[in-house]
Formats: C-alpha cells, structure tokens, sequence
C-alpha cells in the first residue's frame, strides 16, 4: 500500500454547517468489551464487541462573538481532516472551558459527548 500522509493545515471543525476557528479536534471512538468468562473458556478470558461510543475534543483560539455553543445542547459536528476526510457526528456539548494567558490568546476547548449513530472507523 503506498503512502498517503497529509498536512494538518487543511483540517477543519464545522459545527451545523458552520465553519469555526478550533486549531485541533480529537476523537477517541472506543468499543465496549463485557466480560463473557465462562468454564468453556479454556482458561483464558473472553470478550465480545459491546456498545460503541466516541468523545470529541475542540480546542483553538477564542473567537469571541462567533462561536456560540451552549452547554447541554446537541450539535452536528463535522471534523475534517481535508475536503475529502472527514468524520461527521452529533453530540451534546457536555463542557465549554475558556481561559486566558498573558503571554498567549484566550483560548477555548470544547468537550462533546457523541450521541447515537456514527461509522466508527477511518480510512
């Protein structure tokens, strides 16, 4: 398989459509693996694919006035990697934490909850 690296430049975060100033978004998407231990077993542990989830994290500079998020409410979140990768999913903003530094920009991050349906998995 070749190689296929891309720059981060090109990344985006548009929340209902809505291009936002983020410089960085994580998103750990995990499954669930309940235990099925049994006697059968042979010894060894067992487990089986169990509920998926993801979190997603934003975090940029501040651009106060434009971004207006609500903690608690539900959003469609599209996170790009380039015009062609991207991962869309909706969540429920569950922390929105600003700060300051004086030797830097305010800055803010976002933390959301995803909620129902995504594909969890890349390309």
């Amino acid at each position: 398989m070749a190689q296929n690296f891309i720059s981060g430049k090109n990344g985006y975060v548009n929340v209902e459509g809505v291009a936002y100033s983020f410089g960085k978004w994580r998103c750990p998407m995990t499954a669930g693996t309940p235990k099925v231990f049994n006697f059968n077993g042979g010894g060894f542990e067992q487990y089986v694919s169990g509920l998926i989830g993801a979190k997603v994290t934003l975090e940029g500079p501040w651009d106060v006035g434009n971004m207006p998020l609500v903690v608690g409410n539900t959003y469609t979140f599209t996170l790009g990697v380039s015009v062609s990768v991207f991962l869309t999913v909706a969540g429920i903003v569950n922390s929105v934490e600003p700060s300051n530094d004086v030797e830097d920009t305010p800055k803010v991050t976002v933390g959301v909850q995803v909620s129902g349906s995504f594909t969890p998995s890349i390309t």
